[in-house]
């Protein structure tokens, strides 16, 4: 699929270019498919600490869906190149330790 051309400033680098779409958290870390987000001020008028994200959509909240994964158009090639390459696979990392810890001990996960 082809990126949609969007010109802004890269919040990395600070100069006006061709943004790409970056993915937060990257692909890899079980961010590849549809998600759904919930605008920050639908959670604060509605949700109170009892619910867990992944209940949300029970209580009738109104969401955006993400078909791609999550993620917005913030940085250049360059930028996102650079962050994939020294930052993401620590991430994954990261993410998958935390999923599956949470599988073996027990608990509730989102996916």
């Amino acid at each position: 699929m082809q990126d949609k051309a969007i010109t802004g400033i890269c919040h990395l680098c600070g100069k006006i270019k061709k943004l790409t779409y970056e993915h937060v958290p990257p692909r890899k870390a079980f961010n590849s498919i549809k998600k759904f987000l919930y605008p920050g001020e639908n959670l604060i008028k509605r949700v109170r600490t009892k619910y867990f994200p992944w209940q949300f959509k029970q209580i009738g909240l109104k969401r955006i869906q993400k078909q791609r994964g999550i993620g917005w158009y913030t940085l250049c090639k360059e930028c996102n190149e650079f962050t994939g390459h020294y930052y993401a696979d620590s991430l994954i990392t990261f993410i998958y330790e935390g999923y599956f810890n949470i599988e073996h001990y027990g608990g509730e996960t989102a996916l």
